[in-house]
């Protein structure tokens, strides 16, 4: 099998991701299906090579996706340091416009209901908008947003351009097997100076992903830029500060070929450790809420996973973007922080040190947190 970041012909298969065979879709639906995960011996990628059946499932779970639904459709929002909550989107293209020209074609690929391309239309007046995705089914939302000016699906030789000043891959390069050739492709259809804006999940801190069962690469910082190196590419600035648990590299053509891809055997054994790490920390969150009532912190993709994870089922979900306040997931209501209950166990699915970091926010910030039993992560630690 080979490696989705380095092209190494040899993937080692490390089993299921969790304790129990169940994972998560990238819309936030749980799934049955087990997450099966392979470990790149030479770059220490993590990624997934689906059999036929898993890959069927996919295709019936892309056909019916349903971005964003338990906030009815809008985009996740972010809580950066000092600032107002804002869409992801917005929050990072904002970072970008110093490199960006006043005006300009922008192609957004995996364009979905059009996050990226809403925030693109207040941030970049100046730029005609183009959307594309595998289907149509949210081709007439797209094109009625400011500053779209067209939408394609099916196959990029459909475009109505051949260049574009920007091209977004807004989580959709972990969904893409292969990714060297798509990659070739975008490459090619950027103008001179042109830049190539990336993110996906970072698996390092938040090694829940590898329970979403349509991403099938895992990306830590080191092997998204070996792949993008590979592909013809060279960082720009690197926006991994920017969103608490996502990579975010915004690209340019390469103007030197691209370096070795093996990593040194401390980068392989954190690699293999964060695997394990989410391993054991499900089995600890799953002893810990055997008795009593609890909550999951969080409706993003780490509560959701664990939904098919625990022997139980929590009293609630706590979710700090009131877009989701109301909305229920497997008959489990999402509630606001300030609407729980006192004396509940709270489970905190994050890399330990942002964990600690909320939970000294919820407790300052939150009446009835005084009164929680924080359920947190077990530390990391590599063992070479």
């Amino acid at each position: 099998m080979n490696c989705f970041a380095c092209q190494n012909e040899t993937a080692l298969d490390l089993g299921m991701a969790g304790i129990r065979a169940g994972s998560v879709t990238s819309d936030s639906w749980p799934c049955q299906l087990p997450a099966v995960i392979q470990f790149c011996p030479r770059c220490g990628h993590l990624q997934k090579h689906h059999d036929p059946a898993t890959l069927a499932a996919i295709g019936d779970i892309y056909r019916h996706y349903a971005p964003h639904h338990l906030a009815q459709g809008n985009e996740q929002v972010v809580f950066p340091d000092g600032l107002a909550p804002r869409p992801r989107t917005w929050h990072t293209l904002e970072q970008c416009l110093p490199l960006l020209p006043a005006k300009g074609r922008l192609l957004d690929v995996g364009c979905g209901n059009g996050a990226v391309l809403k925030s693109a239309g207040a941030l970049l007046p100046g730029w005609e908008l183009h959307g594309y995705d595998l289907n149509d089914k949210h081709r007439d939302e797209v094109l009625r947003l400011p500053g779209v000016a067209s939408f394609t699906s099916g196959s990029l030789s459909k475009l109505p351009h051949d260049q574009f000043d920007l091209i977004v891959l807004w989580h959709t390069l972990e969904h893409i097997p292969a990714p060297h050739g798509p990659l070739a492709e975008l490459r090619a259809r950027l103008t001179p100076g042109g830049f190539l804006l990336v993110q996906v999940p970072d698996i390092e801190r938040t090694p829940y992903d590898l329970a979403v069962i349509d991403h099938t690469s895992h990306f830590s910082r080191r092997t998204l830029e070996i792949l993008c190196r590979q592909s013809g590419f060279e960082v720009a600035r690197d926006g991994t500060p920017w969103i608490h648990n996502c990579l975010t590299l915004l690209l340019r053509q390469a103007t030197a070929p691209a370096t070795d891809a093996t990593t040194d055997a401390r980068t392989l054994a954190h690699a293999r450790a964060v695997f394990d790490w989410y391993g054991a920390t499900v089995r600890h969150f799953d002893t810990a809420t055997r008795t009593g009532d609890f909550a999951i912190f969080g409706a993003g993709m780490a509560g959701i996973a664990l939904l098919t994870q625990l022997g139980r089922h929590p009293a609630c979900i706590l979710d700090e973007d009131t877009q989701r306040d109301g909305s229920q997931l497997e008959g489990i209501p999402i509630l606001p922080p300030s609407r729980a209950a006192a004396g509940l166990k709270v489970i905190l699915p994050f890399a330990p040190a942002n964990a600690v970091r909320i939970a000294t926010k919820l407790r300052a910030a939150v009446p009835n947190a005084a009164g929680w039993e924080f359920i947190l992560p077990p530390s990391f630690s590599t063992k070479e």
